[in-house]
Formats: C-alpha cells, sequence, structure tokens
C-alpha cells in the first residue's frame, strides 16, 4: 500500500507519486502540510512581501553512499502568478541546503509531467538571474525534462 488512496490528492499530483513509486531508488514519501509547526515552509517574496510556501512532496530514496537521499517535489501549474517567486525560493534553498538531492518543480504539459530540477547548477543559475514569468517558461522549455517516456 502506497498511501495514494487514503490521501486527499488531485490526479495531477497521483500521476507524479506514481512516477516516484515506479523509481527502483524510492523508499517512501511525505505529503508536506500547510502550517503546521513542523510543516518545511520556504520563504518567498512577492509583491514587496515575503510568504511562506510549503513544497507539496517530501521523497526518500534510497542512496548507496549515503544511506538515504531526501528530494523535494513541488507539482504547481504555470498558470500561478506565484511560479517565478517560489521557482527562485526553491533554487535558494537548494543552493543553502546541499543535505537536500532533487529539488524540483513540475509542469503537467502536453499530458506528461516536465520537471525542472533546481540542483543543477545551471538551472539555479538561469532562475535567480530571471525577472519575468515569461524568462521562467523559457527556462522551463530550455531545462525541462520528463522521468518517462
Amino acid at each position: 500500500d502506497n498511501g495514494i488512496a487514503k490521501m486527499k490528492l488531485n490526479t495531477w499530483e497521483q500521476g507524479v507519486l506514481e512516477e516516484e513509486f515506479a523509481r527502483p531508488d524510492f523508499v517512501c514519501w511525505l505529503r508536506n502540510p500547510d502550517r503546521k509547526l513542523w510543516s518545511l515552509c520556504l520563504p518567498y517574496e512577492m509583491e514587496s512581501q515575503t510568504k511562506g510556501f510549503y513544497p507539496d512532496f517530501i521523497i526518500v530514496r534510497s542512496d548507496p553512499i549515503s544511506g538515504y537521499a531526501i528530494d523535494i517535489l513541488e507539482p504547481h501549474g504555470d498558470d500561478y502568478k506565484d511560479n517565478l517567486a517560489k521557482a527562485k525560493s526553491l533554487a535558494k534553498y537548494v543552493k543553502d541546503e546541499p543535505r537536500i538531492r532533487r529539488v524540483q518543480m513540475i509542469r503537467k504539459l502536453h499530458g506528461k509531467f516536465v520537471r525542472l530540477d533546481f540542483s543543477d547548477s545551471k538551472v539555479r543559475a538561469k532562475v535567480e538571474q530571471v525577472i519575468t514569468s515569461d524568462d521562467f517558461d523559457k527556462i522551463f522549455q530550455n531545462y525541462g525534462f520528463t522521468e518517462t517516456k
């Protein structure tokens, strides 16, 4: 039992998790709930205000060197106005916290889940420099990838 049936997930979130379950190194997952004392909350800047951002999923994978690897996954539609601000937050977090392996924002494009991994220094550098949502969309187009064929 992978726990999906017991959680309130939309079909998009469920699809992302199913891709994770298919990975040979998958161990377990946690839904990161909003506004709990123990939840992972990242700050982001938007409209001159600092707000709290709760990435959706924390994934644990097996790792031959350290035993376990921790990932943060954020399925997030491209129609939200906070896309760029949250992307910058994820890029800063992974840069400041090297123990976290994959930090990804995930969009559904053309029926597939396209991932942008902020643990890639090239992606981080581009995201740190970008100013508009349109430019961020171009980063997704150029650096985004799918897990499955």
